[in-house]
């Protein structure tokens, strides 16, 4: 899958995924449980891979495998599930802005992402 990042774009996903990728390695550390633990090394690993992937991509295209593209959009999805509870604790108007704001650029992202759903005939 072929992918341009705007700058805009780049500036809010690298920050967000080294962000993640540092959570992960937290609760990896803090797991019981071996399956759980390998599960979060696996989407670390996916993100890191992506990560430098992506640090090159500012303004130009990018070819994601599909389990890159399927590590990208679970990232987006998870962070978009994530903001609108930022959004609703903070007291700071313009960080509460910059959520919004931040919230409209992944979901751009997200769309472009996601495989257009097939064109299905009418009964």
């Amino acid at each position: 899958m072929k992918l341009t990042l705007s700058k805009d774009e780049y500036e809010v996903l690298l920050p967000l995924i080294e962000c993640r990728i540092a959570e992960y390695f937290m609760q990896i550390r803090h797991a019981m449980l071996s399956s759980f633990k390998e599960e979060l090394r696996l989407k670390k690993l996916n993100l890191i891979a992506l990560r430098e992937i992506l640090k090159n991509a500012a303004g130009k295209e990018v070819d994601l495998t599909p389990a890159q593209a399927d590590a990208l959009m679970e990232f987006l999805q998870e962070s978009l599930h994530e903001i609108p509870s930022e959004i609703w604790h903070t007291d700071n108007a313009s960080w509460r802005q910059e959520l919004k704001a931040e919230r409209t650029t992944l979901q751009a992202l997200l769309n472009r992402l996601e495989p257009a759903p097939a064109n299905q005939g009418t009964v």
